[in-house]
């Protein structure tokens, strides 16, 4: 998540005050910037430890207590390539309650992790009366290999 030569760039100082500071720019947490800073051999085991008393007795330990955890603060990202997939197989004649039959897990996990709307899969699918030409499959890219991957066409 950190970079080990950007990190150690930008980290002048490794206290909780510019850790603070760096906490929008990287989207991190200060504990997890404190690790890292261990990690990479920028502070000692005795350092690291006064750090999370600090973190502790500013009462910036456990979930949304830190600096910018507000979602006005830092919003949460939201995925795009599972939602431009999603929107693949659609366009290809897949119904939402293919999919969702396809997926086992609840409709509002999807949604949260696909970043729907709340409600997607409840809503009731457009009928085409026309209907497309079918085609032979459905292709994707791997990103990170750059293959090609077909997914035969189901009837």
């Amino acid at each position: 998540m950190f970079p080990r030569e950007s990190f150690r760039q930008e980290v002048v100082a490794p206290t909780l005050d510019y850790f603070a500071a760096l906490k929008k720019r990287w989207g991190m947490s200060i504990s997890a910037m404190i690790f890292r800073s261990y990690n990479l051999g920028m502070i000692d085991n005795f350092e690291r430890a006064d750090l999370y008393k600090k973190l502790t007795r500013r009462g910036w330990r456990g979930p949304l207590q830190e600096p910018f955890d507000g979602p006005t603060d830092m919003p949460l990202e939201k995925p795009r390539m599972l939602r431009r997939g999603l929107d693949v197989v659609i366009g290809e004649g897949y119904s939402r309650a293919n999919i969702r039959s396809a997926i086992c897990l609840p409709d509002k996990e999807v949604e949260q992790i696909i970043g729907l709307p709340e409600g997607y899969f409840n809503t009731a699918d457009v009928v085409h009366l026309a209907s497309p030409k079918p085609k032979a499959s459905l292709r994707a890219v791997d990103i990170e290999s750059g293959e090609i991957i077909e997914f035969p066409q189901r009837k």
